[in-house]
């Protein structure tokens, strides 16, 4: 998949492809590339695909995904650099994940002395 993805992308340089087509490649490939294990490189692919400009398609789920890999990779600072984009007017439910995943990422933050003073949570990351 992520080779077929691939060619869709150089193709697009020779020829005139709609955002869309070339959007869906971006995410196939990002997709194939999480599944494999290369959870950075999805995230410069999701990365380029945010850096193409076309102001008509919302690509507010794109940049949600790409910030959520690098939460779940632990780059708490580079998640919040990417989310910082969401607007919350036009996406509630995601900038509420956001603000939710971010509040509980300082919580985790500001407790963590605890964690390992405590035996029942010494399994808890």
């Amino acid at each position: 998949a992520e080779k077929q993805a691939q060619k869709v992308i150089d193709l697009s340089k020779m020829q005139d492809l709609s955002f869309d087509d070339l959007r869906k490649a971006y995410e196939t490939k990002a997709d194939a590339q999480l599944k494999q294990g290369q959870n950075l490189a999805a995230v410069e692919t999701l990365t380029t695909l945010l850096g193409m400009k076309n102001s008509q398609v919302d690509l507010t789920t794109t940049r949600f995904k790409a910030g959520d890999i690098l939460y779940n990779e632990g780059d708490i600072r580079a998640a919040e650099e990417i989310w910082k984009s969401i607007d919350g007017s036009k996406s509630p439910l995601l900038a509420r994940l956001v603000s939710e995943k971010l509040d509980h990422a300082q919580w985790k933050k500001d407790h963590k002395k605890y964690f390992q003073r405590i035996p029942a949570m010494s399994g808890i990351k």
